[in-house]
């Protein structure tokens, strides 16, 4: 039987951490759970107790934090890949899921496409908030609560890898030529939940006061991290604006163009990745048969 891993970091994402825990562990079981804690926290700490964690100081965060962040987890991958046959890693707020119609696991489809790619893309699912949605349950499944999605190209992450993957920042690319096998995705929770968010801008806001040398020479960065709770509002309400249309008559075609646009990734020509073109300006309606995956 082959042997996987789940890999992610995080600092102060509790209701994430719970979410992403509880989705991999019957998938890969607890102790296959790599979890890099940035920082200590008696909550996380508890969240992840029985996973593999790694204790990571944070005394300060520097302006190229993510250039040595996936630094760190790009070395880490590939130690795993030396006692493990494929790792699925990313962001503690992105979760990858199989289509229940395919009747397969993670990693029995993921055995499939092995011979086709060092690594697998997940397209990407950004699940919103509906106007109508209640207050999310993090003790109920997701997609039991939250039926709408929207895409975003940059987030059809390449999150699992049989090889060392090489990941640029954020996971958004890999040094080997992106895959997209039919039937992979990835639920990003991002802004699924305004009030589950809030805490996590609230820490990133703290980030910011305690470490000032952020916002020298990264604007774009020190503004996102900033105004991170604005950003969720109004994507949210911009999502619900759009046109919905049924996922299973939509998808189809979503992937197909993606496939069909393999461009220059924005991480460097000698990386690739995969384009839309111009974003859909379109919600999809999530099928009844997700509400159990997550």
């Amino acid at each position: 039987m082959p042997r996987y891993a789940a890999m992610t970091m995080v600092h102060r994402e509790a209701v994430y951490l719970r979410l992403w825990i509880r989705h991999y562990e019957p998938i890969v079981g607890r102790e296959n759970l790599y979890i890099l804690l940035h920082g200590g926290d008696p909550l996380m700490m508890a969240e992840a107790e029985g996973c593999r964690l790694i204790y990571l100081p944070r005394f300060e965060v520097s302006a190229d934090f993510d250039r040595d962040r996936f630094a760190l987890l790009n070395a880490y991958a590939d130690f795993l890949l030396t006692q493990y046959d494929g790792i699925v890693a990313g962001d503690v707020d992105e979760l990858v899921f199989v289509d229940p119609a395919l009747g397969l696991g993670l990693f029995e489809l993921a055995e499939q496409h092995r011979s086709q790619s060092p690594v697998l893309k997940a397209f990407c699912l950004n699940v919103i908030e509906a106007e109508s949605d209640p207050a999310f349950d993090p003790a109920a499944p997701v997609f039991a609560q939250r039926r709408l999605a929207r895409m975003h190209e940059e987030f059809c992450k390449p999150l699992i890898a049989f090889q060392s993957p090489k990941w640029a920042p954020g996971y958004h690319a890999a040094a080997h030529p992106p895959y997209l096998p039919d039937g992979l995705y990835l639920a990003h929770l991002h802004y699924m939940s305004q009030h589950v968010y809030a805490e996590v801008a609230r820490s990133r806001i703290q980030t910011l006061e305690d470490n000032p040398q952020i916002r020298e020479g990264h604007r774009f960065k020190a503004d996102w991290w900033g105004k991170g709770a604005r950003h969720n509002r109004l994507y949210n309400a911009n999502a619900n604006a759009l046109p919905r249309l049924p996922f299973d008559q939509t998808i189809g075609t979503l992937v197909e163009k993606l496939r069909g646009n393999v461009v220059p990734s924005r991480f460097g020509r000698k990386i690739q990745t995969m384009s839309f073109g111009d974003r859909p300006q379109v919600v999809l309606e999530l099928p009844d048969r997700f509400a159990g995956v997550l």
